[in-house]
Parts: C-alpha cells; sequence; structure tokens
C-alpha cells in the first residue's frame, strides 16, 4: 500500500491510547483481536486476502506496540523506589546528579536529577534508572553530584479542569517521583562535553548581548528558556511568534541548510549531506533533544538519506517516521503540547501548503492590484507573486493545522498569527545565522562578536515591536474554550475537504472555502448553538476558596484564592482561576464576589481583575477599610471598569432563571472572618450556600435571623474548621453534598475530621479538593452530576 508508515504511526497512536485508557489487559487483548480482524477484512474485501492479511498484520503489529509500551512506560523502574513512596512520609538519603536546574517564581530551585543510591532501613542499595524532580532552596548547577534526604511522592494528575498534568509531563520526560528535599552535601559537578560547550556559548551571549537579547539567544541558538523574562515571552505567545524561540524544527531546518550550503561548496555532495546529519546530531545533544528538534533531525536525516540513495523523498513518510521513533522511545509524548504542535505543523504544510499556494496564485495572476501590476518586468513580478504565495501559505497552512492544538492546550486563537508570522519567518533564518555566529566569535573575540549582534539585535526588536503592535489591535486574541476532541476531528475534516477541493483540477478555492467554513461552524460555534444548563466550580487553589458558577454562558465567581507569599501575576488568579475560565470559553465574567479581604480569597481575584473582563465586583459593606489587600482590589476594580456594589445580608442579585441572595452579613465589616458574605445561589429548584470563613456564632445568627438556609449543597465553612460547620446549623441546612476547598499539606489541619463526620452524619456526601482536586456539580434536571479532576 501507498505510505505505510502512516499506518503504522495510526496504529502505534491507536494501541497508546487503548493501553493508557483501558488498564484491564482483557479488554486489550480484545481490542487487538478486533483490529487484526476489521483490517482484515476491510483490506481484505477493498484488495486481496493477501493484502488483509499484510494490512492487518502491520496494524495490529504496531497497536500492541503502543499498547504494551506504554504500559510499561506507566510502571516504576525500581521496587524499592516505589515501596517508599508508598509509604507516605518515609525519608531517606539519595546520591544523585542533577541533570537540569531552573529557578522558580518563588526563588526555589527546581531540579530534574538522576537517583543513583539510596540510603533506607540503615542499607545502602543502587537504584536503577530513576529520575525524580526535586524543589530545594539552594541553587545546584547542571552536572553537580549532590546528596539529598527526603520522602518520594507519586507525580499527580492534573488537579483542576485544564490545569498542568504533573504526571503526563514529568513521566513523558523518564519521571517518576516528586519530592521537597534537604540538600545534604553538594559534591563535585560532572561536566559533559555537551553541557560545557552549551555553558560556554551561554557565557558569550551573556558577554555580547543586553540583557533580554541575551536570553533570546540563549532560547534560539541552545534551547535555554530559563532566564527568558515574563514580559517578551507572554508578547511571543499572543502574537504567535513563540515557535520562534522555543528551538524545533525551523531551527534545525536554518542550520541544516545553512551548513550543507557551506559544506557543499569544499566536499561532495554525499560527504557534505553526511557530515551535515552528524552536525544536526551534535546540536540535538547541545541542545537536550527536544521533541521537535528530534524530529526535525531524523526528518531531515531520512530526506537526506533518500537522496543519496536515489529514491523519491516523500516528506510525509518522513514524518510519519519520526512521530514512530518518537513514540516508541516516549509514548507519552503523545499527551505533549510541543509535540502535537510539532508535528501538527509540519503535516499542514506537507498536505495543505501546496494546494493552497497554488489557489493564492490564480488569484494573483488574476488580480489586477496595484501590488503585483508595477512597472517591474513579468519575470520580477513572477518571483514576487511565487514568493508572497509560498509565505502565506506556509504561514496558513501552519496555522490552522495548529489551531486544534492551541485551542486545547491554551483556549484560544490568534486571528493576526499569519500575518505576522508572514512578515517574521523570513527573517528568522537570519537571526539564527548572526545569532549562532555571534555566539561562536565570542568565545574567541569579543569586539568582532559585538559587530556581528547588530544583525540579531535589529531583528529581534523588529520582532518585538510588531508583536506589540499587532497585539495591541481589537480581537488580537480570541477566547474559545477547550473544544472536544470530536470538534477537533471536525475541524481537521474541514481542512482535509478544503484541500482535496484546492488540489483537484476541476475544483475552485469557493468549492474549498465553503467546505472548510461548515466545518469550522460545526466545532468553533458550537458552544454558541449548544444549550447549557447551570455547573458550579469548586477550584483547588490550595489553602483558599475559589468557585466559578456558569449560568447558561454567563460566568460568575466567588473569591478567587491566594496563596501567602506568591508574587502577583503568579498568584491562583492568574495561574487557576482565570486560565478555568479561558478554558470554558470565558473572557467577560458577569460579577465577582470577594467574601472578606484575606489573601487566600481576595488575591486572585486582584489578578483576574488584570486579566478579564468583570462587569461587577461585589463585596461586604465596609470591607473597604484602607487595608493593602483592599485598596489593591479597589484600584484594579477601578482600572478594569468593574461597577463596585457594597452589600450585606437582604439584598438579592436576580440573574436568568437564579437569583444569588446575601444572608450574612447584617451590619458593618468588623473582623474579617467573622463579616464574610455568606451568599446563597437559587437555580431552577436547586440551592446551593457559600459560607465563607465564617465561625459557630455567625452561624447561630444566621439561623436566628430566620433566614431560608436550606441547600442542596453547602460549601463547609473555613475551609473545614472545627469550630465552625456546627451540627445545628448543618441541620437547618440539610445538604445533601458539602463540599470543602483546603490545602493538601496546610499546617492547620483542614479540614478537621470531627466536621468531616458531622457532615456525613447530616447525611451529605463531602468532596474536599485535598483528595479530589477540582470539583464540578452540574445542575441537570434537578439532578447533580459531579465530577471531580482526581477521582475521574
Amino acid at each position: 500500500m501507498k505510505r505505510p508508515l502512516l499506518l503504522a504511526v495510526s496504529a502505534l497512536c491507536a494501541g497508546i491510547l487503548i493501553g493508557f485508557y483501558t488498564q484491564d489487559g482483557i479488554w486489550s487483548a480484545v481490542f487487538l483481536v478486533c483490529v487484526f480482524i476489521s483490517c482484515f477484512l476491510f483490506a481484505g474485501g477493498a484488495f486481496d486476502v493477501k493484502a488483509g492479511l499484510k494490512l492487518a498484520f502491520v496494524f495490529a503489529l504496531f497497536s500492541a506496540v503502543g499498547l504494551f509500551g506504554v504500559r510499561n512506560n506507566m510502571g516504576c523502574a525500581d521496587k524499592n523506589m516505589a515501596l517508599l513512596a508508598e509509604k507516605g512520609e518515609s525519608e531517606a538519603a539519595f546520591f544523585a546528579v542533577v541533570d537540569e536546574a531552573r529557578k522558580t517564581d518563588s526563588g526555589k530551585y527546581r531540579l530534574i536529577i538522576d537517583i543513583k543510591k539510596a540510603i533506607f532501613n540503615d542499607k545502602t542499595s543502587a537504584v536503577r534508572n530513576t529520575r525524580a524532580v526535586v524543589y530545594v532552596d539552594e541553587r545546584c548547577e547542571p552536572g553537580r553530584e549532590i546528596v539529598i534526604k527526603g520522602a518520594p511522592e507519586f507525580l499527580e494528575r492534573a488537579r483542576n479542569p485544564g490545569g498542568f498534568d504533573e504526571f503526563l509531563y514529568y513521566k513523558a520526560r523518564g519521571v517518576e517521583y516528586k519530592m521537597f528535599p534537604e540538600v545534604l552535601e553538594k559534591r563535585k559537578i560532572r561536566f559533559s562535553p555537551f553541557r560545557a560547550i552549551s555553558q560556554r556559548l551561554a557565557g558569550s551571549f551573556d558577554a555580547i548581548f543586553a540583557e533580554r537579547e541575551a536570553s533570546l539567544m540563549k532560547a534560539m541558538i541552545i534551547g535555554d528558556k530559563s532566564e527568558l523574562d515574563d514580559y517578551i515571552s507572554e508578547l511571543y505567545k499572543r502574537a504567535g511568534i513563540y515557535h520562534i524561540i522555543a528551538l524545533s524544527g525551523l531551527h534545525v531546518s536554518i542550520i541544516a541548510l545553512a551548513f550543507a550550503f557551506v559544506a557543499g561548496k569544499f566536499l561532495s555532495k554525499r560527504r557534505a549531506t553526511a557530515l551535515t546529519v552528524a552536525v544536526l546530531v551534535f546540536y540535538g545533544f547541545l541542545t537536550g533533544n527536544s521533541v521537535s528538534t528530534v524530529r526535525a533531525i531524523i526528518m531531515y536525516a531520512v530526506m537526506a538519506g533518500g537522496g543519496l540513495s536515489f529514491r523519491k523523498n516523500d516528506p510525509a513518510s518522513s514524518a510519519a517516521f519520526a512521530m514512530i521513533c518518537v513514540l516508541v522511545c516516549k509514548p507519552l509524548y503523545l499527551w505533549d503540547v510541543g509535540f502535537q504542535y510539532s508535528f501538527s505543523a509540519v503535516f499542514g504544510l506537507i498536505f495543505c501548503s501546496s494546494p493552497i499556494k497554488n489557489a493564492l496564485l490564480k488569484f494573483f495572476n488574476r488580480s489586477r492590484g496595484a501590488l503585483l501590476t508595477t512597472d517591474t518586468s513579468p519575470d520580477e513580478r513572477g518571483k514576487m507573486k511565487k514568493f508572497i504565495s509560498e509565505a502565506l501559505a506556509s504561514s496558513v497552512s501552519a496555522t490552522l493545522a495548529t489551531t486544534p492544538v492551541l485551542a486545547w492546550h491554551f483556549f484560544y486563537y490568534l486571528p493576526y498569527s499569519p500575518l505576522i508570522n508572514v512578515v517574521i519567518l523570513p527573517t528568522v533564518s537570519v537571526t539564527t545565522v548572526f545569532g549562532f555566529i555571534t555566539g561562536f566569535v565570542g568565545l574567541f573575540s569579543a569586539r568582532a562578536a559585538t559587530v556581528i549582534s547588530v544583525v540579531p539585535v535589529i531583528t529581534l526588536k523588529i520582532y518585538e515591536w510588531l508583536s506589540a503592535f499587532f497585539t495591541a489591535l481589537p480581537f488580537s486574541i480570541v477566547t474559545t474554550g477547550r473544544e472536544s476532541i470530536i470538534c477537533a476531528i471536525l475541524w481537521y475534516a474541514a481542512l482535509m475537504a478544503a484541500t482535496l477541493a484546492l488540489k483537484n483540477k476541476d475544483g475552485k478555492p469557493r468549492v474549498a472555502f465553503f467546505a472548510f467554513f461548515i466545518g469550522f461552524s460545526l466545532s468553533f460555534l458550537k458552544p454558541f448553538i449548544t444549550p447549557s444548563d447551570a455547573t458550579v466550580t469548586m477550584l483547588d487553589v490550595g489553602q483558599g476558596d475559589c468557585f466559578v458558577i456558569n449560568i447558561e454562558k454567563n460566568a460568575y465567581v466567588i473569591d478567587g484564592g491566594g496563596l501567602y507569599g506568591a508574587k502577583e501575576g503568579k498568584n491562583t488568579g492568574a495561574r487557576t482561576l482565570a486560565p478555568y475560565l479561558s478554558m470554558t470559553g470565558v473572557s467577560t465574567v458577569e460579577a465577582a464576589f470577594v467574601t472578606h479581604m484575606d489573601r487566600d480569597h481576595a488575591a486572585g481575584v486582584i489578578e483576574l481583575l488584570q486579566l478579564k473582563k468583570v462587569k461587577r465586583l461585589y463585596v461586604a459593606k465596609g470591607a473597604f477599610d484602607g487595608s493593602e489587600l483592599s485598596e489593591r482590589l479597589l484600584a484594579e476594580a477601578r482600572k478594569n471598569g468593574s461597577r463596585i456594589s457594597q452589600i450585606r445580608a437582604g439584598d438579592v442579585l436576580t440573574l436568568k432563571n437564579a437569583e444569588i441572595n446575601c444572608l450574612y452579613p447584617f451590619s458593618g465589616y468588623g473582623n474579617d472572618n467573622e463579616s464574610s458574605l455568606v451568599l446563597k445561589l437559587v437555580y431552577k429548584n436547586a440551592s446551593f450556600l457559600f459560607t465563607g470563613d465564617i465561625d459557630k456564632q455567625c452561624e447561630r445568627e444566621i439561623i436566628a435571623s430566620g433566614a431560608d438556609i436550606s441547600a442542596d449543597v453547602l460549601k463547609l465553612a473555613h475551609h473545614g474548621s472545627k469550630y465552625s460547620s456546627s451540627e445545628e446549623f448543618l441541620n437547618e441546612v440539610a445538604p445533601k453534598i458539602a463540599i470543602v476547598s483546603a490545602s493538601k499539606t496546610n499546617s492547620y489541619g483542614h479540614p478537621n475530621p470531627e466536621t468531616i463526620a458531622r457532615a456525613e452524619s447530616a447525611g451529605a456526601a463531602v468532596y474536599a479538593t485535598p483528595e479530589t482536586g477540582a470539583v464540578i456539580i452540574r445542575v441537570d434536571d434537578e439532578k447533580f452530576k459531579i465530577n471531580a479532576s482526581l477521582r475521574e
């Protein structure tokens, strides 16, 4: 069959998915048998029995490789380490070598270490193929031998919908555990040749360039993004050009073409090609062998080898072979955003670029616009048309192919990205080549390198200016939310239909546009045409409260969490609340409530006001008491343009098919906890009671007021403190479900076991974030459907 490697990679991916989501060995065996029979029947009916057997064998073989590969990858290499992690708090001493090191926003250092030996129960034993991510207070350079003492923990799945999945991210990179250890001893540094060269180049960039340009050069040339400042990183992401600083196939291609051109001047074609492949392999080790780098190197090597053996190159087969190589070694990379982005961009370029380019050429040939009908010669006009068509086709095809990946992982679409890339991409080769030369020359002569550095400095300034210009335009970023897999399939089906329509000699661009528009409408317009009920989400923000209420496509927030000691811009509002809202497609919040002015409730709302439009802000009457936190909240609300209201018991916010009643406090604002807003949400026949951090005395006052506090769902007050949620109060509320938000590692003992027992005695099913992660409660026909992040 044509392109068997595409079939093989499809089978490999199917096996990985089945192996990951189906843990039962019997079902896995059933899957493989069904795959074999299906392929045989399909191919046997379409071709012949012999072809059917070949197809079935290939598909079943690669499915089995994927299935058993992912099972093996998810296991623990060393049994003793697994036993330590299962025991929980069993500490041991470990001898390890630092592989990667990066400073975190909190000031700690995150290290990836290779563990060599462990000492536990007074015995020293070798540790086999075990890596861990550890967080320490001391700086430890890559290559440094260290001795640490701590308790290994298993990696966790995402604690919030759309949040960081620690398990998948680190497992794909061969990391099995995490630790928060004490560094007992720092020993000698083992310098590998690749690390030594990389550090020399980094030092050269630091000496030649200014701080910002140096960090960009290190990211583009040697893949070191540890020193990128937040402004430039976020600016490039919003402009859709972050890929130019994330070491990728683009950079590898530039280096390969440049080196092959130079080598071809002195060597035969065969030797120049072989030397170029060797240089690329060396460059891969030098920069850490990222997925996109490995993909590009394998593709270049395969295509170069095919050219030297006088065989016709097939980019699609080369990309499929590279994909197989990566997934056989690291099957969990299938979930990695870098892997998905890199390969989707490549396949988009392979299958879509040429038809789009031809359609654009036809359009330009028919067009009589001033740009393409100048007084230049016909040859020059032809070259101009070809250049513009190729640049636009490459940018548009890569953008369209990666749009579902962006929507799934980052929940947005960048309309101006194709245009920015058309302008910037042709110059990236200049920036990369001159940057590489600058770093290399800087090892010998700083003065000469400074002269050469003028070129990349100018291009980087242009990138920054263009990014700032386009991101300031209206609709520079469109929040899409996370669409379903079905929507992504519809998108790619539409893209394929449009491409085939363009590729067909009799096809017209209008047919292709219509085919794509239908798929676009079915996928990205789905949230606007499908009905939705109400959901209440308790996000896991550690030791704090944060609730998001979605009622028929309108979003309301009660508290935003807030970790003590975290920098503004790096707290729960920016890292948890705003991303979750984006994931659900929310760009504007109808109203935000701050129950009281404690940091673990209010700090996240301050960040929310910086990142999302919030129409109204509600606080308790008198809450703006002049404290630093309340003044920051007030300032951000005014900057946001939010309408500010101070409320107390008796006030009601009327919504469509719902209302939010304020039941407490009765008088002015006093002690933070004792003045918490108590809010009751009523949607159709379902009710939720949010109690802030009130104590038993406040509960008695609310009961004495005669307010209707009965509710189906109760948020246990003060993170489940034993001084709240009294038996009397629970009996009055009579909840079916009790939810409580607290940190997994808090020092207060929240939620208190006595409080949980009281809630359960009152007939409530209890969900607490330390065990469940985020909890989503969906109201559907007066019934509750509950999803917990760590129990799905």
